[in-house]
This record gives C-alpha cells, structure tokens and sequence, in this order.
C-alpha cells in the first residue's frame, strides 16, 4: 500500500471545541521561516478564515516592523490596519492569531508569551473569539509545534 502523504496538519482543543487546519505547505513555510536565522526568534502573523468552531490558516504575514534576538521576538502592529481591511476585502481573509519560533526550546510559552497573548485577546481590533497562537521551538529537521488560545485568561492547548 502506497504511503499518502498529509496534504494538511489538523489541531484540536477538545474542552472549548476548537480546530484550526494548517495546510502542510503553509507549516513548511513558516518553518523555513522560523529557522532562517538560526539562533534568532522570528514571527508573524497568521491570515485566513473562521467560523464559530474551525480556523483555517490560508497564510503568513510578516509584521511591517520587528525587533527580534535570541530569546525574543517584537513585532509592531502600527499601520496593519489598512492591509488587514484590504485583505478582508479582496480575500474574505482574517487575522487569525500569531506565531513565532523559540529556536532550539521547547515550544511551551513562556510568561512573557502568556503576557502577548492576553493582550491580543484583549485587543479590541481582534475580531476572532478565540485567536491562535502558535510557536515552533527545537529545530527545522526535528521542529516541536504548539498551537495555543485563551479563554477567560486561561491559556489552552490544541492537541
């Protein structure tokens, strides 16, 4: 029997619900993404479409401006308010959420993640009720991938 190759990854939260469907050239992306720079955290945003229970991720957007290192990554988000209202307009695509890398950790978060996040769910710009975080730790040939939301400041992960 002939191997089939996965075309698309599937998450689940079970207690709130929640699946998010990140297409296999999509992840491979952000991984080439995520290792660029070696030893440096990198990160962006994720684009696509949301319903009640289900994310799909269509696509990555690199922030206007960063600032990154070794055990952070700061993306600013002044003057994404036009590109996102174009996007939703030509594409029906959302902000879905954000990831970054933690280059050779864990792709656990770590408080300052924790930190982002609540902020992000606070947003009143975010228009998704559950956004998503994902990080990618470890490396490209071994990467450890997370996927994340919060509800009622509690932090929960997609399995």
């Amino acid at each position: 029997m002939k191997d089939l190759e996965l075309k698309e990854y599937r998450f689940h939260q079970p207690y709130l619900h929640l699946s998010v469907i990140v297409p296999k050239q999509i992840i491979n992306h952000i991984l080439e993404e995520a290792f660029s720079e070696d030893v440096y955290e990198q990160g962006g945003f994720l684009i696509g479409s949301y319903n009640e229970n289900l994310a799909v991720i269509h696509g990555v957007v690199p922030p206007i401006r960063k600032n990154n290192s070794q055990s952070s990554f700061i993306r600013y988000t002044e003057g994404m308010q036009e590109f996102w209202d174009a996007l939703y307009k030509d594409n029906g695509y959302i902000y879905l959420g954000e990831w970054h890398s933690h280059p050779g950790a864990s792709a656990n978060y770590s408080d300052i993640d924790r930190n982002t996040m609540m902020e992000i769910c606070e947003a009143d710009s975010v228009r998704i009720r559950y956004p998503i975080f994902m990080i990618i730790g470890n490396s490209k040939e071994s990467p450890d991938i997370k996927f994340y939301t919060v509800k009622n400041k509690i932090v929960y992960l997609y399995e």
